[in-house]
């Protein structure tokens, strides 16, 4: 009766394998995704920069219309031109901070990568070696199968 409560423990074990291979194949996957996160990130960073360039020159093009519409008037000119120099500084301001949050996620996201890329084979050896530490897999298994060292 032990001995089968010992076999019956041991078939549970190998059981919880397939989970674990899940697991780790749910990690390549989130790799084989990381090139189309990072291109999708950075499209909508650059769009906002777009956006913000295009804003600067409405800006720009705007008050300058503003000024040669108003009558010879240097004070109201300069106020107006002053008012321009200060929106388009607050845009360039965020169109650098932009620029800034691109580099942040090339680098995070690469960041992300590589611990995801250095994840998977720790995953697939942990499966592999509760397989080979398995009872009935070492009684059943072919002699001349790698072991989890010959892997790594």
């Amino acid at each position: 009766l032990g001995l089968l409560a010992f076999v019956g423990v041991e078939v549970q074990k190998l059981a919880q394998i397939w989970p674990c291979m899940s697991y780790a194949s749910k990690s390549v996957a989130d790799l084989a995704n990381m090139p189309d996160i990072i291109i999708r990130k950075l499209e909508e960073a650059q769009a906002e920069i777009n956006n913000l360039t295009e804003k600067i020159t409405n800006t720009t093009t705007s008050k300058t219309a503003e000024v040669n519409a108003l009558p010879i008037n240097f004070t109201k000119s300069t106020e107006l031109m002053a008012e321009s120099a200060k929106e388009v500084q607050e845009l360039e301001a965020t169109r650098v901070n932009l620029t800034k949050k691109m580099t942040e996620i090339g680098v995070s996201l690469k960041t992300e990568t590589c611990n995801l890329g250095k994840k998977i084979p720790e995953e697939l050896v942990g499966c592999a070696r509760d397989v080979e530490n398995n009872f009935l897999y070492k009684i059943f298994a072919p002699s001349d199968m790698p072991s989890t060292d010959d892997i790594t």
